[in-house]
């Protein structure tokens, strides 16, 4: 790809498990989007390497696991806003339009648990977010984006930004914005209530006489940018395509429901449930399985000539791991075509977690932000479950459970009719 530029894809999963386990191979490419400090060295924890990365990563996949778990009730208030919505602008029948609105949500959650504040749908400040973070994901779906050029090129060639997919001057407004909520965190450092931002600058303080420290201003932005990037439209996808699964398979949608009500009662679903809720897990592993919304994950990259089975890497490859392919591997689903739950268990009925299911990758490299999009897709899917009976639109066919292709899978716009449960006529907690 380029004049230069070496692009291998992996398939397979033990030829996906050598990768996994090849340091050499641990790199990202530094791609057209990749942010970078006044230097050019990589910034944010997506596409940075070395110590920088190192140090980032561990700091901000332990922040993010625990406020994955302490941001519980603001996920359940903002699922509680997402279903007034959807009662608001249904139809007289029961009909919404699901066109992107698990994005809004996504990004709202994200945004409290980076500044701790909630923003509403109409303000103007969520709107330019909502735009920039689209920017983003338009951006990032280039193929052309992996192509490694230098900056002085795109100076000179300003066309080839648009060829290329180079937008990173769009990022500015998305930058003030989170200047702005860093400024304002810094001002409320005391407050009881702990934000990433708060505890990102109490770690930066902490760091401040050591002189190897990567804890900066840039690197926060950085870093923030990159949890919009990886997290929004994947998790926002990941929540569609459940639901169109439990459309087209309402025996499964039946099953799961009789196992809320029997464990949940009259509640809605909180994180406690979950390890109660075996039928649950096995529905969403295996809409994550057969909808894989991160098909090849996040390129891979090598700073130097390596090995990789039988055959020799050269320096500077992007390498791309098929983990679609591993997902619908008939030699060890036998079916995976077939959107069977069931499969996940053992003949005892235990839940198994397989090491083919990969859908946040796997090794050093998994992504930073797992347990936070695992709560927020069990609770949002196990609340409208819950809530509601879904159902197909009278005299229509079936939406498709095709992907629109790219980088990410994204679900293919569609209408569905909520009905409310008879169940849920007591729960308090709506």
């Amino acid at each position: 790809m380029g004049p230069v530029q070496s692009v291998i894809s992996v398939c397979g999963f033990d030829a996906v498990q050598q990768v996994l386990n090849n340091e050499d191979l641990d790199n990202r490419p530094h791609c057209n989007m990749t942010l970078t400090d006044e230097a050019g060295n990589k910034q944010g924890v997506l596409y940075s390497d070395g110590p920088l990365w190192e140090e980032q990563r561990q700091f901000t996949s332990k922040l993010l696991h625990n406020l994955a778990f302490s941001s519980e009730n603001l996920i359940q208030e903002e699922i509680n806003e997402f279903i007034k919505e959807l009662n608001s602008s249904s139809t007289s029948d029961g009909v919404v339009n699901l066109k992107g609105v698990f994005t809004t949500s996504v990004i709202n959650i994200l945004w409290g648990i980076i500044g701790g504040q909630k923003l509403k749908r109409d303000d103007p400040t969520f709107k330019q977010l909502s735009q920039t973070v689209e920017v983003i994901f338009q951006t990032s779906q280039s193929p052309g984006i992996m192509v490694h050029l230098h900056r002085l090129i795109f100076r000179y060639l300003p066309i080839l930004k648009s060829f290329f997919g180079y937008k990173q001057e769009l990022l500015q407004p998305m930058m003030k914005l989170i200047e702005e909520l860093i400024e304002r965190e810094e001002s409320e450092l005391s407050s009881s209530q702990e934000t990433f931002i708060q505890l990102y600058i109490k770690e930066t303080e902490k760091q401040k006489s050591n002189p190897t420290s990567t804890f900066t201003r840039h690197q926060l932005i950085a870093t923030i940018i990159d949890l919009f990037a990886a997290g929004a439209e994947t998790s926002s996808n990941t929540i569609g395509f459940a639901l169109l699964h439990l459309l087209h398979n309402i025996d499964v949608q039946k099953k799961l429901q009789e196992e809320l009500d029997a464990v949940c009662g009259d509640n809605l679903p909180i994180l406690a449930n979950r390890p109660n809720l075996p039928y649950t897990e096995a529905f969403l592993m295996e809409a994550q399985r057969i909808s894989s919304v991160a098909p090849l994950g996040v390129p891979h990259y090598n700073i130097k000539k390596t090995q990789l089975g039988e055959y020799t890497v050269p320096k500077g490859s992007i390498i791309l791991l098929n983990y679609f392919d591993i997902h619908n591997d008939e030699s060890y689903w036998g079916d995976p075509h077939v959107f069977r739950p069931e499969r996940h268990f053992d003949r005892d009925g235990t839940l198994l977690r397989s090491d083919h299911f990969l859908p946040f990758g796997q090794g050093k490299r998994q992504c930073i932000g797992k347990s936070l999009a695992e709560n927020v897709y069990y609770l949002f899917i196990a609340t409208l479950a819950k809530v509601f009976n879904l159902e197909n639109v009278k005299d229509q066919p079936l939406p498709t459970l095709n992907p629109i292709e790219g980088p990410t899978l994204r679900y293919e716009n569609f209408q569905a009719v909520f009905t409310a449960r008879n169940q849920i006529s007591e729960i308090t907690h709506l």
